[in-house]
């Protein structure tokens, strides 16, 4: 049998310093890849119509706000994408401390001959985001630059005065050197990887799982940490200071993302921050990032418009604010209020700021003379306006919260208030 000799070393995928651990039983490396070389070391998961080994399949539209986010955020953070590849295609030559013992730290190479073996099964998206961001903002951007120059170059080779546009160009090229410098910046920094010793693909589809199940955050979590949002800076002006309804009863929760029946809170802290969307933009209203952005410099009008709404609005518009504004009753009372009215529950609540936003926030107050009017008790009145409107099922005890029917409804009591007062 002939012998085959290997007449040059195979080619290193990676090779890295690597810290090595254990983890459910396993052998754990981390290390770092360059943004840079992402593209080049891992490979791509971006079929949609592909559940590619232990992956779900690729959501160019979930990436692509990844790739937003990059691109609109210079201090960004991406957390660590998670691979596997069998044990035995993994080297690693562990570093001996000052004491000649194993230290942990090493060099991890994996050639590129087992690159297939390795799988990539947390972090699609985020490795599809930057590989687009690199190739489409950021070197197409490059390209757009270089070509707007050399156009002016060329209107200005054709003008009889050779220096005129010079100012224009000059500039260009400044934007051109700035946008080279971001390129190497992004390009430089890096992504840390934690790499399983593992190749058995059942197993990776249950670190997957595993995975996606000990990280999600709750909606209240991301509402109350995330302070690019003008509406949680809002929310949290208007439950700590401005408004007196929500204050003196501490009636915001800040540990749970929904308020169940037995609750003493009128909200969660993410619920007050949609409802506070919805009394400026509507149900549904989509808040763009330039008017996002132009809120964070100044969110008073939003802290405002909550407070006339909690403070003003709902006290004359419904019998149980005015109480509880007027201390006739109290958040210890709110959950026996709940069992016989709709008042206190999120989704009449954002019903009602729907209608304030549609009404006209400036001249709520025949808006909330019809509601004033109504019924909201939980019975079997079909005449209750809630019932009326689409939102609550005759003797039902819960509304619809489902979007159609939330829409419906502030369409619904807006008309009738309109037609109440002879509009």
């Amino acid at each position: 049998m002939p012998i085959k000799i290997r007449t040059s070393l195979p080619t290193k995928l990676i090779d890295e310093t690597a810290l090595r651990s254990r983890q459910g039983n396993r052998d754990v490396y981390t290390f770092n890849l360059s943004c840079g070389e992402l593209d080049n070391k891992i490979t791509p998961r971006t079929d949609p119509n592909i559940i590619d080994r232990a992956n779900r399949r690729y959501d160019a539209a979930h990436a692509g706000k990844i790739q937003r986010y990059l691109a609109e955020t210079g201090e960004y953070v991406l957390g660590a994408m998670l691979i596997a590849i069998d044990p035995q295609y993994i080297s690693f030559e562990e570093y001996l401390n000052d004491e000649g013992e194993p230290s942990g730290v090493g060099q991890l190479v994996i050639y590129e001959e087992h690159k297939p073996h390795l799988q990539l099964f947390d972090g699609q998206h985020r490795r599809g985001a930057i590989a687009n961001l690199i190739k489409q903002d950021l070197l197409g951007g490059l390209d757009e630059r270089r070509a707007e120059i050399e156009q002016l170059r060329s209107e200005q080779a054709a003008t009889t005065d050779g220096s005129s546009g010079n100012d224009i160009i000059q500039r260009k090229e400044a934007e051109l050197e700035e946008h080279q410098k971001l390129i190497r910046r992004f390009c430089g920094e890096s992504v840390a990887f934690i790499l399983y010793a593992e190749g058995d693909v059942k197993n990776q589809r249950q670190m997957f799982s595993d995975a996606a199940n000990a990280k999600p955050q709750e909606a209240i979590t991301r509402a109350r940490f995330d302070r690019r949002d003008a509406f949680n800076l809002a929310a949290e002006e208007l439950k700590e200071e401005t408004s007196e309804l929500l204050r003196k009863h501490d009636l915001i929760d800040m540990e749970r993302s929904g308020v169940g029946q037995t609750s003493p809170k009128l909200l969660s802290f993410n619920q007050l921050a949609t409802t506070l969307k919805t009394l400026e933009f509507g149900y549904y209203g989509r808040v763009s990032r330039t008017r996002n952005a132009e809120l964070l410099s100044d969110f008073s009008s939003v802290v405002e418009t909550g407070r006339d709404f909690f403070d003003e609005f709902l006290p004359a518009s419904v019998k149980e604010f005015s109480r509880l504004l007027a201390d006739d009753l109290t958040a210890e009372d709110i959950p026996d209020e709940r069992q016989c009215s709709f008042v206190f529950n999120a989704t009449v609540l954002r019903v009602l700021a729907g209608c304030y936003q549609a009404w006209g926030k400036e001249s709520w107050q025949g808006l909330a003379d019809f509601l004033n009017a109504q019924r909201f008790e939980k019975n079997r009145q079909r005449g209750a306006i809630l019932v009326q409107a689409g939102l609550v099922a005759p003797g039902a005890n819960t509304p619809q919260a489902r979007r159609q029917e939330v829409q419906g409804a502030i369409r619904y009591i807006v008309d009738a208030a309109r037609k109440y007062h002879g509009d």
